[in-house]
């Protein structure tokens, strides 16, 4: 049967045929449920081009059983589609879709001979140019350098393990990059099972983005990774004459904490500019919840949307969207025997510290009997200690407005500030040694995803891009404040 090359696919044109190898094969997962939602794979033909090939759950499993990677089929009945999502993970403009009625039959792979891998390895140099792009995704190879602890990100609505890591490119430059959902728990049994001390990673359909000047890549719903793949990239880094150093365990110091201050040392301590940045603790009482707790955020990245009619602007972004997310900027009172002043909770500690986001918040506001939701009014009346990030603002224009870097309730936090003159030693261990063979695990996140910077300073500032349809239920801990506040209790021992 005469085949067709990938070039000469159309949308308009039934009984193609398609000849050629499946080099790359994963199941993209539902960020909220972590479950699978269809069967993706990139087919190779004998020129190098290349194609996404989607199945529907449907008849997923009987595709699955039938192709394995690095083999070659002959694939007919099935439908070309044009792409509208706004990513792909290869250039091409269309995607097949397998259908009940669509046939996949192996074939020899020598005749004719196919390419073995499509990957488009992005260099240093083209990060930048190519940083918040998410249409066509770029693949990245580099030796494992370090590595931290599987974590869980401040988002409550979807499967948020991610482990970071730092590789080293080929051009002797390293980076870092934020391995979500299985894609972490497939690094851990590489390292385990190495027996080579130089660990070559492959991580494909990565996202560029930049963070305070630094760049930093991010898996998505269409990475796979392969350790030591037999590709010319891969034997050139684990062939160099560097010294064989075996991958460590990056253990992050947190940030060194000033105080415990007052208030009035607080106001004291941001009038000189010497303390932008620097956190500081700050144990006090909170009065009131003001009633503007939230604000409209770009669906994209954390920033405020301009409305505009029915549609919302990002300036960051330069985007215009249909759709805006409600988050967290809760204001709340507070005070101690030296002053007053108020302190902002963004999106991040909000989330953490109510169990709930904002935009389920607001979604219930209905039926709320004030402007402000009961589930924030659990933390009027509660002695609480606040880290305090000093801004520009506080130090340039003398504002007594502080932003909240973290939130402890006062009694679980009273062994937990760090003064200046006892920084945090940082403990690194070494991992296990090795070398190992190939794995391809996809990962469980989608691509738009939130990513999260290596200094967890910056944690808070980082909601990015995530899914807002959170239950409207509060916490545990919520339902104790509230109780202590409606009996008068000051006492958040939990």
């Amino acid at each position: 049967m005469q085949s067709n090359l990938i070039s000469e696919l159309s949308a308009e044109t039934p009984g193609l045929v398609l000849h050629g190898r499946i080099c790359r094969k994963w199941k993209p997962r539902n960020p909220n449920t972590d479950r699978v939602l269809r069967l993706d794979m990139i087919c190779l033909d004998r020129k190098g081009d290349a194609v996404w090939i989607q199945v529907p759950k449907s008849c997923m499993d009987r595709f699955d059983q039938r192709v394995e990677e690095q083999n070659t089929y002959r694939i007919a009945n099935f439908k070309v589609v044009a792409e509208t999502k706004g990513y792909r993970p290869v250039p091409n403009g269309l995607f097949v879709e397998l259908e009940s009625t669509s046939t996949i039959e192996p074939t020899p792979d020598h005749v004719p001979p196919f390419p073995t891998q499509c990957f488009r390895f992005l260099k240093h140099e083209d990060m930048f140019p190519n940083r918040d792009q998410r249409t066509i995704l770029l693949d990245v190879v580099g030796q494992l350098l370090e590595f931290s602890k599987t974590k869980s990100s401040t988002s409550i609505n979807r499967n948020s393990k991610r482990k970071e890591i730092k590789i080293m490119l080929p051009e002797g430059i390293p980076v870092k990059v934020v391995l979500w959902g299985r894609l972490g728990l497939q690094l851990e049994q590489i390292i385990d099972a190495a027996t080579n001390p130089k660990i070559i990673l492959i991580i494909s359909s990565v996202m560029v983005s930049e963070f305070n000047g630094e760049l930093k890549l991010s898996s998505s719903s269409a990475s796979v990774m392969y350790d030591n793949l037999d590709v010319h990239e891969v034997n050139t880094l684990r062939d160099s004459n560097d010294a064989l150093d075996a991958p460590r365990l990056h253990e992050e110091k947190g940030p060194e904490v000033i105080g415990p201050l007052s208030i009035q040392e607080l106001k004291n301590f941001t009038s000189d500019a010497a303390n932008l940045n620097k956190i500081v603790s700050v144990t006090c009482k909170v009065d009131k919840v003001l009633n503007d707790w939230f604000y409209d955020g770009c669906t994209k990245c954390p920033c405020k949307v301009q409305a505009e009619a029915d549609k919302f602007y990002c300036n960051k972004c330069q985007t215009t969207s249909r759709n805006s997310v409600k988050r967290f900027r809760v204001q709340v009172s507070v005070n101690d025997p030296t002053g007053e002043a108020v302190f902002v909770l963004f999106d991040g500690e909000g989330k953490k510290f109510f169990g709930i986001s904002a935009q389920a918040l607001y979604a219930d506001k209905e039926n709320e009997p004030s402007d402000v939701p009961a589930a924030l009014l659990t933390i009027e009346h509660m002695e609480v200690e606040f880290h305090i990030k000093v801004k520009e603002f506080n130090v340039k224009k003398s504002s007594h407005e502080f932003t909240v870097w973290k939130i402890n309730e006062a009694k679980e936090s009273a062994n937990s500030t760090t003064k200046i003159s006892e920084p945090i030693q940082e403990n690194t261990l070494s991992s296990q040694q090795g070398g190992g063979s190939t794995h391809s695990i996809s990962t469980s996140t989608v691509v738009d995803i939130e990513d999260e910077d290596f200094d967890t300073t910056n944690r808070s500032n980082l909601e990015l891009r995530h899914n807002e349809n959170a239950s409207a239920t509060p916490s545990t801990n919520n339902l104790k404040r509230k109780q202590r506040a409606d009996s008068g209790n000051d006492d958040s021992d939990v």
